[in-house]
């Protein structure tokens, strides 16, 4: 009976509260329905605020729902401390749990605000933003409020906001702005989980050319936190434009590639594992990036990423395009660092993987358009802003039949006119006919192939430099009918190949099908035209396929069946459809030389030869020449003669002058030895 008469009092106090805590609610939906209280608190709240701040603040109204527990403001704007427009919101709407409120806890089932426009302002280091003003009052308000909260209730003041959404978000800083179209983040049980919508930005970066505009659009962002964080961006596009040509304008053997003109659109997911700071832990699962103008094509890149202390470092590293493959251990890359004057650094382990050329055509070079020949590559990079070194650089094809070690580094990379590219090749083979494979992988007239397919296997050893608008090549060439010396340039501002040659016994013979020409020892200078422009007028006036330019050199020995000869003057000029040369050995009393025609290298069989001969002392020019040659001969023996008399005469002074100092010494140690003996 006692039990049932406590639930029964319990139930009727029970009862008496939740009808007590009905009325109340009833009461304050009445009140704070009424227009003339609503604006009251409108008031208050907008005076708070303006003297909180300083600064003048306005709101056009405000509607609190008790029984729905939404409180609601709108047309909020808020001018910076210059009575410049800083902020304006169309609508903030937030739903609240009003009993928890009453146990100092706010708590939000949903907020959302529409319709924001900021105009931020910080036009130097030096000078204070137009928004630290805000900061500053509510940090310090926030703290005294906690600890007012703690000393007089002694329970802290908790938030809790499930739900956040922004909507139609536009932002100015400075000469930048950027906006997005929605934005959504919600509680889970596990952390949090964000979704961004419609995000754009453009900004103008200033360069040594002049401004760049920027665009930045990213279609959505989704960010869920858990274990780990996971981040995922889609449909981003960045637009880059200096307002300047492209580099490749009027030049179609120049990759399209141009920093001051991009357009990319890439997509990128991957997992956040730490994030503090000054450390960030993640893993890049997934990323692509295509740009159809200047020819990117990144199909894949995945690695592991450690940022410490400015210190960045990728683990793991995959690449890939669409027949290349790349792959990298780590890469330690150390970020500029003004306090220790630290410019950026990176090291890389041993970079492996499977290439392509005709994958990087289009990004830097046309003329490996057609280039699909597989190529194995090995190397190590480290490097600086200004420099890139490359070592251990190993390039094969799977059959091992090219084979390539080198070492190189490319220096002033922040100057393009200074820019230099070396390189080292230790070694390079290229057996049988790979040669001519090579050579059909580019986009060029296909010239003397059959001199290529006859040299066999050929082998290099030597240097090359790349400078702006020249290339230089120096080293030994072997191949299985002899080796050659070479040193050659090719100038890219007059569209010259200029150069020379040496060799020593190389068989000719088996290049051109004449057996009866024996080895050759030359020595060579060359200057072969490359200019398009004016090949192409020379080919359409005469027509041909030889090379168009000329050769001068001497061949020290060569023998033409049973004949052998030495010390041969050669001069040849191509104009592309002939090539005429003249061939000359000048002897003491004869002259003997020819003149020879040849259209082709095929036909050099066929090509036409005459002979001529010219002998010595016959002609006036002859004589005369002969006679100033011994005049000059005289002249130089009577000065030969006056010189080793005078040479003679000098001597002799000089012994004259050397007996005199002799007698002169003696005498003197004459006349102490007797002051010394007259002394004792």
């Amino acid at each position: 009976m006692k039990v049932k008469k406590w639930l029964k009092r319990t139930g009727i106090v029970m009862g008496c509260l939740v009808a007590f805590v009905i009325v109340v609610m009833v009461v304050l939906a009445v009140i704070l329905s009424r227009p003339s209280v609503q604006n009251r608190v409108l008031h208050y709240a907008v005076s708070a605020l303006s003297e909180k701040l300083q600064t003048h603040v306005q709101a056009d109204s405000v509607s609190i729902d008790v029984v729905g527990q939404k409180v609601s403001l709108y047309g909020l704007d808020v001018e910076d401390q210059q009575q410049r427009p800083m902020l304006a919101i169309d609508t903030l709407s937030v739903r609240l749990d009003f009993w928890a409120l009453i146990q100092r806890e706010v708590k939000v089932s949903k907020a959302a605000v529409y319709g924001v426009e900021a105009h931020l302002l910080k036009p130097s280091k030096e000078e204070t933003a137009n928004y630290q003003f805000v900061i500053d009052a509510f940090r310090k308000d926030s703290t005294d409020r906690r600890d007012t909260a703690n000393d007089s209730k002694g329970k802290k003041l908790t938030f809790d906001v499930k739900q956040l959404s922004l909507h139609r978000i536009h932002v100015f800083y400075n000469d930048q702005e950027a906006s997005f179209s929605h934005l959504t983040v919600r509680q889970r049980r596990q952390g949090y989980m964000a979704v961004l919508n419609g995000l754009q930005a453009q900004w103008v970066s200033m360069t040594k050319k002049g401004p760049v505009r920027q665009q930045l659009q990213v279609q959505s962002v989704d960010f869920a936190d858990g274990r780990p964080k996971h981040l995922s961006l889609e449909g981003v596009h960045f637009v880059r434009d200096n307002d300047l040509p492209r580099k490749n304008v009027g030049k179609p053997n120049r990759g399209a590639f141009d920093a001051g003109h991009l357009d990319v659109w890439a997509n990128m997911e991957c997992e956040l594992q730490h994030v503090g700071a000054d450390s960030v832990c993640a893993v890049l699962l997934h990323t692509t990036a295509t740009d159809s103008v200047s020819g990117i094509d990144l199909r894949d890149l995945r690695c592991g990423l450690v940022y410490r202390q400015k210190q960045l470092r990728l683990t793991d590293v995959f690449l890939q395009q669409r027949s290349t493959t790349l792959s990298i251990d780590s890469v330690l890359i150390l970020l500029p660092d003004t306090t220790v004057e630290r410019p950026l650094q990176y090291h890389t382990s041993p970079i492996s993987g499977h290439v392509v050329l005709q994958d990087i055509s289009q990004l830097f070079s046309p003329a490996l358009s057609k280039f699909a020949m597989p190529l194995e590559l090995t190397a190590e990079m480290n490097g600086t802003n200004t420099d890139i070194t490359f070592r251990n650089v190993r390039v094969n094809t799977a059959d091992q039949r090219l084979n390539i070690l080198a070492n190189g580094q490319i220096d002033h990379l922040d100057n393009g006119r200074d820019m230099v590219v070396r390189f080292h090749v230790s070694k390079m083979v290229a057996k049988g006919q790979l040669t001519a494979e090579i050579l059909n992988q580019f986009k060029v007239n296909k010239l003397m192939m059959k001199q290529f397919d006859a040299l066999g296997t050929i082998g290099y050893t030597g240097d090359f430099r790349v400078l702006w608008r020249r290339e230089e090549f120096r080293g030994t060439l072997t191949t299985q009918e002899g080796n050659l010396h070479f040193n050659f340039a090719l100038d890219g501002q007059n569209h010259y190949l200029t150069g020379s040659a040496k060799t020593t016994g190389f068989r000719l013979a088996q290049l051109f099908m004449v057996e009866a020409l024996g080895p050759v020892s030359f020595n060579a200078d060359f200057k072969i035209d490359i200019s398009k422009q004016r090949t192409s007028q020379m080919r359409r006036k005469y027509g041909g396929k030889l090379p168009i330019g000329s050769v001068r050199g001497t061949v020290s020995e060569c023998s033409y069946k049973k004949v052998t000869l030495h010390n041969l003057d050669v001069d040849i000029e191509s104009d592309g459809a002939n090539a005429n040369g003249t061939v000359m050995q000048r002897g003491r009393h004869v002259d003997v030389w020819c003149n020879f025609v040849m259209t082709s290298t095929d036909s050099i069989r066929q090509m036409k030869v005459r002979p001529k001969l010219k002998i010595h002392g016959l002609s006036e020019e002859d004589r005369q020449a002969k006679e100033e040659q011994k005049e000059q001969h005289r002249r130089e023996k009577a000065d030969r003669r006056d010189q080793r008399r005078k040479e003679k005469a000098e001597r002799r002074q000089q012994r004259a002058e050397k007996r005199e100092q002799r007698r002169q010494q003696r005498a003197e140690k004459k006349a102490q030895r007797e002051a010394e003996n007259q002394a004792e």
